[in-house]
Formats: structure tokens, C-alpha cells, sequence
């Protein structure tokens, strides 16, 4: 039988009080959750940063800081450990605010049962973790793109630029391709833009145009017309489509 994983949660709390309130939560389920507790902000960091916690219960009533203070110093030293903050102020625009500022979770002190306390932190363990993940394969994606020789766009559904390589950039004839609406710019050698065909398949899903070998025209700085063959892939990021545009120029050799 496998051992369950044994969670190690930080909290800083300076109030004996409600510190022994949530050990006793955490203490009352079967799925084991170890809590440390300090009563100091800066004791808690530095033992962040010399041990390993899954997460962590901040409480932003600490009388060593100011509020939100808190919960910026923590994200600044600890960027990659969970945070679920802890106040007794039901405020909705506090929570917002400590979202906002990279907080995990939000619980009102007395407003939660041990339950919900649980499942908070597992669910905001999860969610760190899968933002790593993203931030990790973003970068890959990055440094493979920047370094590719064919010229590659990533475009969103407006049909903006959020990431161009080196290649494009040259391929366009610009410094800088990010925010520009190369979309609108590219046209499909059968007549109609990019943009517009991109629109088309978001609203209805039928692909309009070969998406391995599909032909795009564009006029270059000296006016002139250019063409490249062009291979698309499409994925989906916090709700949003983006699409990716492998251009292959045509005046080039084998084209």
C-alpha cells in the first residue's frame, strides 16, 4: 500500500488563539497535513527559504507589517510557494486585491470550516503547480522559437502578434512585430485576409483554407509583393485561441 504524501504547510500567525485553531483544522482529517507555524513575517521567509513547504497560511493582520506588505514580501522572496492569506476583514475588494498581488487563495478568519481549510490549500498547491508548468513550457517554447530558422508567429484571436522570432521579424521587414496586426496584413492567395478567415473559423470551427500548406500574400517596404507558404497550429490559453504560423518564403530555394 502506498504511503500518502505528507503535506508541510508554513503559517504566520501572531495570534496564539487562532494559530491553535487552524492546527486543530488541519489536524482533524485522515490525508496527513504538517503545520509549522512562526509568529514573524521574516522568520517564516527565511524558513522558506531553507526548508520546503507546499504552501503557505499568511495572515495579513501581522503586527510586524502593514496588510498587503505582507503578502508582497512573501511573493517577492518565496515567488514560487502558494500563498493562501488569512484576515479577518470579509472585504471584497481585499480579496481582489490579494489575487491580484499573487495570492492563491483568500479565506476570512471564523468563516471557514476545516474542510474547506483542506481543500484550499491543496486546490491553490495545484493551480501553483500548474502555473509553473505553464511558465516552464512558455519558456521552452520561447527559446526554441528564438532560435528556429523559419520565421514564427504566435497570433491571437484579435489576430495581434503576442510573439514573433528573430526570423520574422527580418521575414517582415521590422525590429518589432509584437501588437502589430499581421493578421490583417496577410492575405490568402484565394482573396480575403488572415484575419478575417481566422474569425470565420473561430465562429464556426470549419477550417476555411489548408492549414499545412495554405499560401499567404503581403506587400514588403519597397512594395513589392511577397509570398510564403504557411503551417498553422492552434491552442488555447486561460480561455483565449492563439494560433501559431510557420512561414516558409517561396522566393527561397525548393519553395
Amino acid at each position: 500500500m502506498l504511503q500518502a504524501t505528507v503535506l508541510r504547510v508554513l503559517l504566520v500567525e501572531d495570534n496564539p488563539f487562532d494559530a491553535h485553531l487552524v492546527r486543530r483544522a488541519l489536524e482533524s482529517g485522515e490525508d496527513p497535513i504538517r503545520l509549522e507555524w512562526s509568529t514573524r513575517l521574516e522568520e517564516g521567509l527565511e524558513r522558506l527559504r531553507q526548508e520546503r513547504f507546499d504552501a503557505m497560511l499568511l495572515d495579513l493582520g501581522l503586527s510586524e507589517t502593514w496588510g498587503l506588505e505582507s503578502l508582497e514580501r512573501t511573493r517577492e522572496r518565496a515567488p514560487d510557494v502558494p500563498v493562501v492569506v488569512l484576515t479577518g476583514d470579509d472585504d471584497a475588494r481585499l480579496a481582489h486585491e490579494t489575487f491580484r498581488r499573487g495570492a492563491q487563495d483568500f479565506l476570512v478568519k471564523g468563516r471557514f470550516d476545516p474542510g474547506e481549510l483542506r481543500r484550499t490549500l491543496r486546490y491553490a498547491i495545484e493551480r501553483q503547480a500548474a502555473e509553473r508548468h505553464r511558465r516552464e513550457q512558455e519558456a521552452i517554447h520561447r527559446l526554441v522559437t528564438e532560435h528556429a530558422s523559419d520565421p514564427i508567429l504566435t497570433i491571437d484571436q484579435d489576430g495581434l502578434v503576442v510573439q514573433a522570432n528573430r526570423a520574422a521579424c527580418e521575414l517582415f521587414e521590422e525590429p518589432v512585430l509584437t501588437g502589430s496586426n499581421i493578421a490583417g496584413a496577410l492575405r490568402h492567395e484565394t482573396g480575403g485576409p488572415l484575419s478575417g478567415l481566422l474569425t470565420a473559423y473561430l465562429a464556426s470551427g470549419e477550417r476555411q483554407l489548408d492549414w499545412e500548406r495554405a499560401v499567404f500574400l503581403w506587400n514588403g517596404r519597397d512594395g513589392g509583393e511577397r509570398r510564403a507558404r504557411v503551417s498553422f497550429g492552434q491552442f488555447h490559453l486561460d480561455g483565449r485561441a492563439y494560433f501559431t504560423a510557420i512561414l516558409r518564403p517561396l522566393d527561397r530555394a525548393g519553395g
